[in-house]
Protein backbone atom coordinates (compact mmCIF):
# COMPACT_ATOMS: atom_id res chain seq x y z
CA UNK A 1 0.00 0.00 0.00
CA UNK A 2 0.94 3.66 -0.23
CA UNK A 3 2.05 5.69 2.23
CA UNK A 4 -0.19 8.24 3.54
CA UNK A 5 1.16 11.96 4.29
CA UNK A 6 1.78 12.83 7.92
CA UNK A 7 2.85 16.87 8.32
CA UNK A 8 4.89 17.32 11.91
CA UNK A 9 6.74 19.97 13.57
CA UNK A 10 9.57 19.16 15.88
CA UNK A 11 8.15 19.30 19.86
CA UNK A 12 10.62 21.21 22.21
CA UNK A 13 11.40 19.13 24.94
CA UNK A 14 10.84 20.81 27.60
CA UNK A 15 7.11 21.63 26.90
CA UNK A 16 4.99 22.34 29.67
CA UNK A 17 1.51 21.02 29.54
CA UNK A 18 -0.29 24.67 29.05
CA UNK A 19 1.83 24.82 25.98
CA UNK A 20 0.64 21.60 24.68
CA UNK A 21 -3.19 22.37 25.68
CA UNK A 22 -2.79 25.08 23.37
CA UNK A 23 -1.45 23.45 20.83
CA UNK A 24 -3.86 20.62 20.98
CA UNK A 25 -6.36 23.77 20.68
CA UNK A 26 -5.19 24.94 17.70
CA UNK A 27 -4.94 21.53 15.84
CA UNK A 28 -2.21 19.22 16.83
CA UNK A 29 -1.74 15.96 18.40
CA UNK A 30 1.49 15.02 20.62
CA UNK A 31 3.35 12.24 19.13
CA UNK A 32 6.66 10.76 18.74
CA UNK A 33 9.21 9.24 16.55
CA UNK A 34 11.44 6.47 17.65
CA UNK A 35 13.18 3.72 16.03
CA UNK A 36 16.94 1.92 15.86
CA UNK A 37 18.26 3.99 13.43
CA UNK A 38 17.67 7.49 15.52
CA UNK A 39 16.89 8.81 18.83
CA UNK A 40 13.66 9.57 19.79
CA UNK A 41 11.54 12.62 18.09
CA UNK A 42 8.94 14.32 20.00
CA UNK A 43 6.73 15.83 17.34
CA UNK A 44 3.43 17.69 16.72
CA UNK A 45 1.26 16.63 13.83
CA UNK A 46 -0.85 18.92 12.21
CA UNK A 47 -3.76 17.06 12.01
CA UNK A 48 -5.48 19.68 9.15
CA UNK A 49 -2.59 19.23 6.59
CA UNK A 50 -2.18 15.02 7.73
CA UNK A 51 -4.12 12.54 6.29
CA UNK A 52 -5.72 10.62 9.46
CA UNK A 53 -8.24 9.29 7.98
CA UNK A 54 -6.51 5.92 7.98
CA UNK A 55 -4.93 6.22 10.95
CA UNK A 56 -4.92 2.98 13.50
CA UNK A 57 -2.30 0.51 14.42
CA UNK A 58 0.13 -0.59 11.72
CA UNK A 59 -1.07 2.12 9.26
CA UNK A 60 2.04 3.74 7.53
CA UNK A 61 2.91 7.33 6.81
CA UNK A 62 5.94 8.74 4.62
CA UNK A 63 8.03 11.25 6.28
CA UNK A 64 11.46 13.39 6.33
CA UNK A 65 13.47 13.23 9.88
CA UNK A 66 16.25 15.16 9.94
CA UNK A 67 16.70 15.20 5.63
CA UNK A 68 15.79 11.48 5.32
CA UNK A 69 13.28 9.55 4.40
CA UNK A 70 11.49 7.05 6.71
CA UNK A 71 8.54 5.21 6.84
CA UNK A 72 6.75 5.86 10.12
CA UNK A 73 4.78 2.67 11.24
CA UNK A 74 1.82 3.78 14.00
CA UNK A 75 2.44 1.60 17.25
CA UNK A 76 0.07 2.91 19.71
CA UNK A 77 -2.51 5.38 19.79
CA UNK A 78 -3.89 7.00 23.37
CA UNK A 79 -7.38 7.92 23.38
CA UNK A 80 -9.29 10.10 25.96
CA UNK A 81 -11.51 7.84 28.00
CA UNK A 82 -14.40 9.83 28.26
CA UNK A 83 -14.35 12.12 24.67
CA UNK A 84 -12.49 9.20 23.12
CA UNK A 85 -9.97 12.52 21.27
CA UNK A 86 -7.07 10.93 20.40
CA UNK A 87 -4.45 12.32 22.94
CA UNK A 88 -0.54 11.03 21.54
CA UNK A 89 0.00 8.40 19.01
CA UNK A 90 3.75 6.81 18.56
CA UNK A 91 5.21 5.99 14.95
CA UNK A 92 8.84 3.46 14.79
CA UNK A 93 10.29 4.77 11.77
CA UNK A 94 12.46 1.90 10.01
CA UNK A 95 13.90 2.41 5.98
CA UNK A 96 11.58 1.88 2.92
CA UNK A 97 13.22 -1.94 2.79
CA UNK A 98 13.94 -2.71 6.22
CA UNK A 99 11.80 -5.56 7.73
CA UNK A 100 9.26 -4.50 10.35
CA UNK A 101 6.70 -6.45 12.83
CA UNK A 102 3.46 -4.65 12.75
CA UNK A 103 -0.02 -5.14 13.24
CA UNK A 104 -2.18 -5.30 10.24
CA UNK A 105 -6.25 -5.22 10.58
CA UNK A 106 -8.43 -8.56 9.22
CA UNK A 107 -11.05 -7.67 7.13
CA UNK A 108 -13.53 -10.54 6.02
CA UNK A 109 -15.45 -10.15 2.93
CA UNK A 110 -18.38 -12.52 1.99
CA UNK A 111 -21.29 -14.79 3.44
CA UNK A 112 -20.59 -18.05 5.35
CA UNK A 113 -22.34 -20.65 4.47
CA UNK A 114 -23.34 -21.56 7.83
CA UNK A 115 -25.28 -18.14 8.09
CA UNK A 116 -27.86 -19.78 5.63
CA UNK A 117 -28.75 -22.34 8.44
CA UNK A 118 -28.89 -20.35 11.15
CA UNK A 119 -25.55 -19.38 11.91
CA UNK A 120 -23.99 -16.19 13.17
CA UNK A 121 -20.08 -14.86 12.08
CA UNK A 122 -17.89 -14.08 15.37
CA UNK A 123 -14.87 -12.59 14.33
CA UNK A 124 -12.36 -13.38 17.05
CA UNK A 125 -9.41 -11.52 16.06
CA UNK A 126 -9.15 -8.25 14.76
CA UNK A 127 -5.40 -7.70 13.47
CA UNK A 128 -2.75 -9.94 12.69
CA UNK A 129 0.91 -9.58 13.35
CA UNK A 130 3.57 -9.85 10.49
CA UNK A 131 7.00 -9.02 9.19
CA UNK A 132 6.91 -7.34 6.19
CA UNK A 133 9.30 -4.55 4.29
CA UNK A 134 7.85 -1.18 5.81
CA UNK A 135 6.97 -0.11 2.26
CA UNK A 136 5.22 -3.20 2.02
CA UNK A 137 2.51 -3.07 4.77
CA UNK A 138 -0.98 -3.64 3.48
CA UNK A 139 -3.98 -1.77 5.00
CA UNK A 140 -5.51 -4.20 5.70
CA UNK A 141 -5.41 -8.19 5.15
CA UNK A 142 -8.57 -9.47 3.35
CA UNK A 143 -10.24 -13.02 4.34
CA UNK A 144 -12.71 -14.66 2.58
CA UNK A 145 -15.12 -16.20 4.80
CA UNK A 146 -17.90 -17.50 1.60
CA UNK A 147 -16.90 -21.17 2.48
CA UNK A 148 -17.28 -21.08 6.10
CA UNK A 149 -19.86 -24.07 7.62
CA UNK A 150 -22.38 -23.52 10.93
CA UNK A 151 -20.00 -25.04 13.83
CA UNK A 152 -16.96 -23.98 11.85
CA UNK A 153 -13.88 -21.71 12.54
CA UNK A 154 -11.00 -20.27 10.02
CA UNK A 155 -7.77 -20.34 12.20
CA UNK A 156 -4.57 -18.08 11.85
CA UNK A 157 -2.89 -20.78 9.14
CA UNK A 158 -5.48 -20.51 6.64
CA UNK A 159 -4.63 -16.66 6.62
CA UNK A 160 -3.04 -15.94 2.99
CA UNK A 161 -0.17 -13.44 3.68
CA UNK A 162 0.88 -10.97 1.51
CA UNK A 163 3.80 -11.66 -0.45
CA UNK A 164 7.18 -11.40 1.36
CA UNK A 165 5.05 -11.10 4.57
CA UNK A 166 5.52 -13.32 7.24
CA UNK A 167 4.10 -14.45 10.46
CA UNK A 168 5.30 -12.56 13.74
CA UNK A 169 6.93 -14.35 16.10
CA UNK A 170 4.72 -15.06 18.86
CA UNK A 171 1.76 -15.93 16.72
CA UNK A 172 -0.20 -18.82 17.15
CA UNK A 173 -1.37 -20.45 14.16
CA UNK A 174 -3.87 -22.70 15.83
CA UNK A 175 -5.60 -19.51 17.31
CA UNK A 176 -9.44 -19.38 15.86
CA UNK A 177 -9.75 -15.87 14.50
CA UNK A 178 -13.35 -16.61 12.94
CA UNK A 179 -16.42 -19.08 13.72
CA UNK A 180 -19.90 -19.44 12.49
CA UNK A 181 -22.01 -20.74 15.12
CA UNK A 182 -25.83 -21.01 16.38
CA UNK A 183 -26.94 -18.24 18.74
CA UNK A 184 -27.50 -20.12 22.52
CA UNK A 185 -30.95 -19.76 23.85
CA UNK A 186 -31.29 -19.46 27.36
CA UNK A 187 -34.16 -21.10 28.70
CA UNK A 188 -35.60 -21.43 32.53
CA UNK A 189 -36.17 -24.38 33.82
CA UNK A 190 -39.52 -25.40 34.93
CA UNK A 191 -38.25 -25.68 38.52
CA UNK A 192 -37.27 -22.33 38.59
CA UNK A 193 -40.01 -20.98 37.29
CA UNK A 194 -42.31 -22.67 39.71
CA UNK A 195 -40.57 -21.23 42.42
CA UNK A 196 -40.69 -17.73 41.24
CA UNK A 197 -45.14 -17.92 40.97
CA UNK A 198 -45.27 -18.00 44.55
CA UNK A 199 -42.76 -15.10 44.96
CA UNK A 200 -44.56 -13.08 43.02
CA UNK A 201 -47.79 -13.87 44.83
CA UNK A 202 -46.65 -13.19 48.32
CA UNK A 203 -45.77 -10.05 47.24
CA UNK A 204 -48.88 -9.03 46.10
CA UNK A 205 -50.48 -10.53 49.01
CA UNK A 206 -47.97 -8.33 51.06
CA UNK A 207 -49.07 -5.60 49.11
CA UNK A 208 -52.48 -5.79 49.50
CA UNK A 209 -51.68 -6.33 53.17
CA UNK A 210 -50.64 -2.94 53.33
CA UNK A 211 -52.77 -1.16 51.83
CA UNK A 212 -55.82 -2.57 54.23
CA UNK A 213 -55.24 -0.55 57.18
CA UNK A 214 -55.42 3.03 55.49
CA UNK A 215 -58.57 2.25 54.02
CA UNK A 216 -59.31 1.21 57.62
CA UNK A 217 -57.88 4.98 58.98
CA UNK A 218 -59.59 6.84 56.43
CA UNK A 219 -62.90 5.19 56.96
CA UNK A 220 -62.55 6.10 61.37
CA UNK A 221 -61.36 9.20 60.10
CA UNK A 222 -64.67 10.34 58.15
Amino acid sequence: MSAHILVYEQRPLGANKTETKNRITSGFIPGVFYGKMIDSVPIYINVRESDLHHLHRGSIFSVKVNSKDFIATCKEIQKDHMSKVTRHVSFMLAEANQIIETEVPLKFVGNALGEKAGGVVTQLVTELTILVAANKVPECIEIDISGLELNGHLYISDVSLPAGAKLGSRVDVEESIVSCRVPKVVEIPEAVAAEEAPAEATTEETKSEGEAPAAEEVKKAS
